[in-house]
């Protein structure tokens, strides 16, 4: 009985040890879209100083993708990127950081960016599990072929310690900025939600197409309508892509009445709530070159919303109605900056960074319009809180 029972120990434990608990991410590639893909991750202390973070990416088909290793040496505030693809050679890269000016969350857009989003372009954005800055935790990570790798995500308790650390810093808190990092915070806030909803509403429409047009072609000049009829006419719930443009949604009598469409033109592109033939309601709206606008809609018009503009070599990026209003950063193609609140395109609260006739900068602080002078050190530490316009 004795032996039946070690043998039994035996098989479970042999089939303990065989098993493997995956982690589920995404491996997001703009040709091919968004795939889940499955990790397992171990952590290593090499040394008294050096901690190690290797993930191990595979398919859904527990095909082997990428090895992943992270190697941070706190003595010298290092840390070491490597990513092997599968039969492939490594290919490494490094980011440092100053423990007395960086929080817990690092990207290649700033080392103390209290502003962050998983669907930003980064090349990589990565956190230390706590404020002694020990394991390294991969967010996200750009591949060597270009695609996105989305692993570990950011959590509520993991941002906390990040922004409590960052008040440590040397930057002055005091109620000005404070009150700027508020507004700034919550324009990030409103930016996330109103991407998110758009994004739902492009899946929506992808969903759609791919369920009542998967054996016919989206074409320019072609008409295509599926859904419910009434006298051969659109009635009721339906898809109608007309020369490339798709509206999804109810209509009437032959006529689109509300939904949600995406719309190309040669200049731009809408993705949104419509109603009859004006955006209505949540939208984002893209222009040639990278410009785009996010907010809500009325009669064609921008009621409220966020953009990033880029014109001239200036770039915006912040609260906008058509004006620049409210919390926003400008970035001029002379190396100039403001940061802060926004009225009718005019700082009214913020930092300025200008260039005088001669060449050389000043930097001021501005309450209710007014400049008052400041050292560079004050206005520069506070744009290296900014969100970076343009990233």
């Amino acid at each position: 009985m004795r032996k039946v029972l070690f043998v039994i120990f035996l098989q479970l434990t042999f089939l303990v040890t065989q098993a493997q608990d995956y982690l589920s991410g995404k491996l997001i590639d703009k040709q091919t879209g968004t795939k889940e893909i499955l990790y397992d991750r171990t952590q290593n202390d090499i040394s008294t100083n050096t901690f190690q973070t290797i993930y191990k990416v595979i398919d859904l088909n527990k095909k082997m993708l990428y090895t992943v290793t992270l190697t941070h040496n706190r003595t010298k505030a290092l840390l070491l990127i490597s990513i092997k693809p599968q039969g492939g050679e490594p290919i490494g890269s490094s980011v440092s950081y100053d423990k007395t000016q960086c929080g817990l969350i690092f990207s290649d857009a700033s080392g103390m960016d209290t502003a962050f989003n998983i669907t930003s372009g980064y090349t990589h954005l990565f956190s230390f599990t706590d404020t002694m800055r020990t394991y390294p935790v991969l967010h996200k990570l750009k591949t060597y072929d270009k695609k996105d790798l989305v692993l570990d995500p950011l959590t509520k308790i993991r941002i906390r310690k990040h922004n409590e650390t960052i008040k440590n810093i040397v930057l002055p808190q005091t109620a000005f900025n404070q009150q700027l990092f508020k507004l700034r915070d919550s324009l990030y806030a409103r930016h996330y939600r109103l991407n998110e909803n758009v994004s739902r509403i492009r899946k929506q429409i992808e969903a759609d197409v791919n369920e009542l047009m998967h054996d016919k072609k989206v074409e320019r000049d072609v008409k295509r309508y599926e859904g419910e009829k009434r006298f051969g006419n659109p009635h009721g719930k339906g898809l109608l892509v007309l020369n490339g443009n798709i509206f999804d949604g109810n209509f009437l009598e032959g006529k689109f009445v509300t939904g949600v469409a995406l719309l190309k033109t040669d200049s731009n592109e809408y993705c949104g709530e419509y109603t009859g033939s004006v955006k209505n309601g949540t939208g984002w709206l893209k222009f040639n070159g990278d410009s785009y606008i996010v907010g809500v809609f009325t009669a064609n018009k921008l009621s409220t919303g966020i953009t990033l503009l880029k014109n001239n070599g200036d770039i915006y990026f912040g609260g906008y109605n058509g004006k620049r209003n409210g919390y926003g950063e400008l970035q001029n193609s002379n190396g100039g900056k403001y940061a802060g609140e926004f009225f009718d395109d005019r700082l009214i609260r913020g930092y300025a960074k200008e260039v005088d006739p001669f060449g050389y900068y000043t930097y001021s602080r501005i309450e209710k319009g007014i400049k008052t002078p400041v050292d560079a050190k004050t206005a520069e530490e506070f744009f290296g809180l900014t969100l970076s316009a343009g990233k």
